[in-house]
């Protein structure tokens, strides 16, 4: 995976009789992070760690450097019957949960992407 990082400049780009009242939105800085196959549902930022946590309605979850945009895993949250509702991990970083419009939670193990009991 590569991060594709794009410098937009908003105010530029308006046209020439329009006025742009937010002047710091208009430099905000464009990350890609491109991996997933379908619409992306939840995400978490974990700040002490640089990472990224996105759910995608493509049934997996991916934790992403947020320095780099590197993919760290890829997550295979096996749920069958609906689309991916939220992903979070927990304090510790140790465990990730995923839920799913199928009522259902599963548990991760964060370093070996294995399903565990939680």
């Amino acid at each position: 995976m590569e991060l594709q990082t794009y410098d937009i400049n908003l105010k530029e780009s308006l046209a020439s009789n329009a006025e742009w009242f937010h002047e710091k939105l208009a430099q905000v800085e464009i990350k890609l992070y491109h991996g997933h196959t379908k619409s992306i549902k939840t995400c978490q930022l974990i700040e002490n760690k640089n990472w990224i946590l996105t759910g995608s309605n493509d049934n997996t979850a991916r934790l992403w450097n947020f320095n780099n945009g590197q993919e760290i895993h890829k997550y295979e949250l096996n749920h069958n019957m609906a689309d991916v509702s939220a992903v979070r991990i927990n304090h510790d970083t140790t465990r990730l949960y995923s839920s799913s419009w199928d009522k259902t939670i599963r548990c991760f193990d964060i370093e070996t992407g294995k399903q565990v009991v939680c």
